[in-house]
């Protein structure tokens, strides 16, 4: 089916990042709590993804590095916007999305830096992983503004639909799939600027996870 393993490889990571709601219900449905779910996919995801990925993810920490003044100066501003978006959300109660069960949390208290690092470096890594993996090779003439915006739709489209699998067990409901779009779109966004200005994803993976980690104790 494939013509080399690098393409076998992008197939198979983009299959399992697409697949981690469902697998998140599976495992669900013995464990019966939603955020040790998350926690043990996310987890284990990020495990794959970030071993079959190493060459990656070691060019892009090379090239933070070499300009790290200018990506640091991103990854405050995005910290900034995203805190920024998330305060409004939360005076204007626009969204009803929550990151994190504090009773699990306080529960499992052993296992709370595990739990937190699933929803913050975790969720980050698939999130910008998945995206370049998604729209590395989208045919654009060197448009900024084009790879930008495509590259967007194209991430903010697969984590919707992906997450839709939520209705299997769940009755459908259109302000989740609002919901979903939004959140989806403005992460996408960010992760494709600070790219695209940077040309490393851990701008974004920094920028994000130090973000959810700010709201999680600031809640």
């Amino acid at each position: 089916m494939f013509k080399n393993k690098s393409k076998y490889k992008i197939f198979y990571c983009l299959l399992l990042s697409f697949l981690i709601p469902t697998m998140i219900i599976m495992i669900n449905q013995f464990v019966d709590s939603p955020t040790i779910s998350t926690t043990l996919i996310f987890n284990f995801v990020t495990f794959i993804i970030v071993i079959t990925n190493n060459r990656l993810l070691s060019l892009h920490l090379k090239r933070f590095k070499n300009d790290f003044t200018n990506s640091l100066a991103y990854v405050f501003a995005i910290i900034v916007l995203l805190l920024i978006i998330y305060l409004l959300n939360y005076t204007f109660n626009i969204l009803q999305f929550s990151i994190i069960d504090f009773e699990v949390l306080h529960t499992y208290s052993f296992h709370s830096l595990t739990i937190i690092c699933a929803y913050t470096l975790a969720y980050a890594i698939i999130t910008c992983i998945t995206f370049k993996l998604l729209t590395d090779k989208f045919p654009y003439k060197n448009n900024p503004v084009t790879i930008i915006l495509n590259s967007t739709i194209a991430n903010t489209a697969f984590f919707t639909l992906s997450y839709i699998t939520m209705f299997l067990v769940i009755p459908f409901d259109l302000s989740i799939v609002f919901e979903l779009i939004i959140v989806n779109f403005v992460l996408s966004i960010v992760i494709a600027y600070s790219y695209n200005q940077t040309r490393s994803l851990i701008t974004p993976i920094l920028a994000i996870s130090i973000s959810v980690l700010i709201i999680i104790f600031t809640k």
